[in-house]
């Protein structure tokens, strides 16, 4: 992900106040998770992958995007359920490595990644 320049993606900031004389409200926060249900092989000669999955949000999920290395390939945002949201992407490889970033926001702005490396063999 550091790779793909998604640096500003991952920044979060949350202010807290807190008082002495009150006793600290505990607050549990679990971030989106990713599971790539069909992942290509490492190596291909297709000419072309498949990725799908689902991205689990406690919350609202409000951003799902998938890169191809900088190229943006899918995208879904606003205001989608909590739960389970699949994704599925399709593209066409020209000879040699490629990556793909999958990237999830949950309305509390935790965030979850995953990434998908495919080396493209000439057919």
């Amino acid at each position: 992900v550091r790779t793909g320049g998604f640096y500003d993606f991952f920044q979060q900031e949350e202010s807290l106040s807190l008082d002495p004389r009150s006793a600290f409200t505990t607050v549990s926060r679990t971030p989106p998770t990713i599971e790539v249900t069909k992942r290509p092989s490492a190596v291909t000669s297709d000419g072309f992958v498949v990725i799908s999955g689902v991205a689990r949000t406690d919350g609202r999920a409000k951003d799902i995007m998938v890169y191809h290395g900088e190229d943006k390939i899918f995208y879904e945002g606003g205001a989608g359920e909590a739960g389970l949201r699949p994704f599925t992407v399709e593209r066409k490889l020209s000879p040699g490595a490629h990556s793909f970033y999958i990237l999830v926001r949950d309305e509390n702005g935790l965030t979850a990644s995953e990434s998908v490396h495919v080396w493209a063999e000439d057919t």
